[in-house]
């Protein structure tokens, strides 16, 4: 079977989105919540592993629809990182469930998939501080 290009799966989202009823900014008819659907981009992939040695995989990807933190400096961040308080910074993200993956040499291993805004994306890529 062939894979759908990334217009076409994003037509057949919407469209499966339409035929239930559910839009951005509408609700789930069985309990009321507002939701916004988010679409993300591809970024890039982080290996990190658990105290017990199991690899943990985390997906972080942008999307227009996530807020954008304030903006911060390098210079700053460093200094509120080395402050008393170092809790000053927040990043929004959306964060799904951890789910099960099997990584490249056929082991279970747990993925986190992390949506930021594409602004603070590139501020990562540019700069190892706001990457570590």
């Amino acid at each position: 079977m062939l894979e759908p290009d990334a217009d076409e799966a994003d037509a057949l989202m919407k469209k499966l989105l339409l035929q239930s009823g559910l839009q951005d900014g509408g609700a789930d008819p069985n309990n009321k919540v507002p939701f916004t659907t988010v679409v993300p981009r591809p970024g890039f992939c982080a290996k990190t592993k658990k105290e017990n040695g199991e690899k943990v995989f985390i997906n972080v990807c942008q999307a227009d629809n996530v807020p954008q933190p304030k903006d911060i400096t390098e210079e700053d961040l460093l200094k509120l990182l080395e402050s008393e308080d170092p809790f000053g910074f927040r990043v929004p993200m959306s964060i799904g469930e951890p789910h099960a993956e099997i990584d490249k040499s056929g082991q279970g291993c747990t993925a986190y998939d992390v949506v930021i805004h594409p602004s603070f994306f590139e501020k990562m890529k540019d700069s190892e501080v706001f990457r570590t």
